[in-house]
């Protein structure tokens, strides 16, 4: 399930294993592109929520910059509208 496979990739994240973050970020991203509008709606709002992209440290900037631009662009939309103003 998309709660699983959030609370998985939060794992690694926190384990600073960026390979498997990597992996889970491409199939996060092949299933984000595939999947119909309930699907989208699960990753904008259970599993970009669990990425902790608003972390400020080091682990965390990296994750970002391995976000898939679909992906980054929901995270921007939805949690950081602000952002896209500046």
């Amino acid at each position: 399930s998309i709660i699983c496979f959030s609370a998985y990739t939060e794992k690694m994240i926190l384990s600073g294993n960026l390979n498997q973050v990597k992996k889970c970020l491409t199939v996060a991203e092949k299933l984000y592109k595939r999947g119909n509008e309930t699907v989208k709606v699960a990753f904008e709002h259970i599993y970009i929520p669990r990425l902790h992209l608003e972390v400020a440290d080091r682990l965390h900037d990296t994750v970002r910059t391995m976000l898939p631009f679909c992906l980054m662009r929901s995270y921007l939309l939805l949690y950081q509208h602000n952002q896209l103003e500046k």
